[in-house]
């Protein structure tokens, strides 16, 4: 169902792992995926030489999410794309549940168990385990029972 665009040679795909639709897996860094884990259409993931981006097994990734491990330099006065990126590793635990339309940016650490709401923003913060986080940026609701 749909294609998955590898544009990143330095992958590792667990055991069971379903992509449901158009998704895009980028960058030169690492991008390591659990076993038993769901990426569903639309998704992006983003891994740089220096970063890299690691899902759980057993985790869900609901359509259009962005996983991105850098980003540009905000110097004033220099143009964005001449200034050196800002790396920071993305790790996303086990069985958790990212709803459709996050962002999870660099440095962003997100605890087994956890949830993360649609459309939330998470902004380089360590989300604990069993934490339902919500909004922009993602903060952290409620805890699971």
């Amino acid at each position: 169902m749909g294609k998955v665009e590898l544009r990143n040679s330095n992958i590792v795909i667990g055991k069971n792992v379903c992509f449901r639709g158009d998704i895009i897996l980028d960058g030169d860094g690492p991008i390591v995926i659990g076993d038993d884990v769901r990426i569903n259409h639309g998704c992006y993931l983003l891994a740089s030489k220096d970063g890299g981006i690691t899902i759980g097994s057993k985790t869900g990734i609901a359509p259009y999410t962005y996983i991105i491990d850098m980003d540009h330099g905000t110097k004033a006065g220099d143009n964005y794309h001449t200034q050196p990126d800002i790396v920071k590793k993305v790790v996303i635990g086990k069985n958790v549940w990212i709803a459709q339309n996050c962002t999870i940016l660099k440095g962003s650490v997100i605890g087994d168990n956890a949830v993360c709401a649609a459309k939330t923003v998470i902004t380089g913060k360590q989300i604990p385990e069993n934490a339902i986080v919500a909004g922009i940026p993602g903060r952290v609701i409620k805890y699971k029972n």
